[in-house]
């Protein structure tokens, strides 16, 4: 569904995050993603992965990760 006056997009979807926001970048052909971070240290993320990192690393388009604030 659109969101406000602008070209922003909601989608829900089903599976592993990382990749199915990928997929849906690709199939929008999105400008950009926004996503958010809950700011795990080094070993926690690479112990337990992380969606952001994967998006960074794998999105067909730039990514903008807003982190936590404490």
């Amino acid at each position: 569904r659109h969101i406000g006056a602008g070209n922003l997009l909601s989608r829900v979807v089903k599976g592993r995050a990382g990749p199915e926001l990928c997929a849906l970048a690709r199939a929008e052909q999105a400008n950009a993603l926004v996503i958010g971070s809950r700011g795990r240290g080094g070993t926690k993320r690479a112990l337990l992965g992380s969606v952001s990192d994967f998006v960074v690393r794998n999105a067909p388009c730039p990514v903008v990760v807003i982190g936590d604030r404490t």
